[in-house]
């Protein structure tokens, strides 16, 4: 099958060259391009439109999202010029390009001190738990990274560990994908949830594919106890408010999407409200009605029934 056609779009700094068969050597040279400062170029005239030659002509003056997926021949080697990628690009993927442990370490160590790629994709990649623990480290170093992709890497049950280690120092992080993969399981899950509990940043923990079942959801929403910030956990079938509705008020994953809820509404001021204001519950409680969250609501309704009442007398004089 031939190489996809490149997708350039110089006006908005897109340069998607998936499946291109590019080697190391190719992508030194696009990396370079990029960094070298130049007039606007014409597209160069070639009989292949996939051609690196062609390639080269057409990359924009200024790029903002990279995407190489799929260019196996990378490897640990292009990682090693990562330093020429401009400081204009705020989205990189490297997903299955033949990358193995060393080619992680240098991403790693190019992370930590890069303050401006603020989603990295690298999927199909072989991280494994030697990996998980390089990159455990870049997340306690990294505070630009908002999104990071490392699903169907091959990582073990000590490799979530790692990566438990790294959330727990790491506050930018909002998104991050650990599933794709079937061998990941409960144990792996148990073993992600300590970081998980006192992290302070991530929004949505990705796990859709991942073969976790009703005792890995257990140790989920004892870490949701302590955990103030997450919002949506995916696993293989979503479920919206009305589906958990449905669930017996026991059940773990209701649970779970109680504290989610609860956290969409900024539970640290909802069990910490000494200082907060009567406007700011009334703010609160406008949000979770607005939203049918009935979670917040319960809470209003059986914690603080005297402000439920004095904001269906505001409400009543508003109308």
């Amino acid at each position: 099958m031939p190489p996809h056609r490149p997708i350039i779009r110089s006006d908005e700094g897109f340069v998607h060259l998936g499946f291109q068969k590019l080697d190391d050597k190719n992508f030194r040279a696009i990396l370079m391009k990029l960094r070298t400062p130049c007039r606007e170029r014409r597209p160069r005239k070639c009989r292949r439109l996939n051609s690196i030659g062609h390639i080269l002509s057409m990359l924009p003056s200024k790029v903002v999202y990279f995407n190489v997926v799929g260019n196996k021949r990378i490897g640990d080697a292009g990682t090693e010029h990562l330093h020429l990628l401009p400081n204009t690009v705020t989205d990189l993927d490297l997903s299955d390009c033949g990358i193995t442990v060393q080619g992680i370490r240098n991403i790693c160590e190019y992370m930590k001190t890069n303050t401006s790629i603020q989603r990295l994709i690298m999927w199909g990649n072989a991280v494994g738990d030697e990996g998980a623990g390089l990159i455990a480290d870049m997340l306690r170093e990294n505070k630009t990274l908002r999104i990071l992709c490392i699903m169907g890497s091959r990582i073990g049950v000590e490799g979530f560990s790692h990566i438990s280690r790294g959330l727990a120092h790491n506050k930018t992080l909002e998104t991050i994908f650990l599933g794709n993969d079937q061998k990941v399981g409960d144990e792996h899950i148990r073993r992600l949830c300590p970081g998980l509990a006192v992290n302070q940043g991530l929004k949505i923990l990705d796990l859709g594919g991942a073969g976790v079942t009703n005792k890995g959801l257990e140790p989920i929403e004892v870490a949701l106890r302590e955990n103030y910030h997450l919002r949506n956990i995916r696993l293989n079938q979503p479920m919206h408010e009305e589906d958990y509705i449905k669930l017996g008020p026991g059940t773990t994953w209701r649970k779970i999407c109680s504290w989610m809820a609860l956290n969409g509404l900024n539970r640290k001021v909802l069990l910490q409200d000494e200082d907060v204001s009567m406007s700011k519950w009334h703010e609160i409680l406008l949000n979770a009605h607005k939203g049918r969250n009935v979670n917040a609501l319960f809470y209003f309704l059986r914690c603080k029934p005297e402000l439920c009442q004095t904001f269906a007398s505001f409400e009543a004089g508003e109308c």
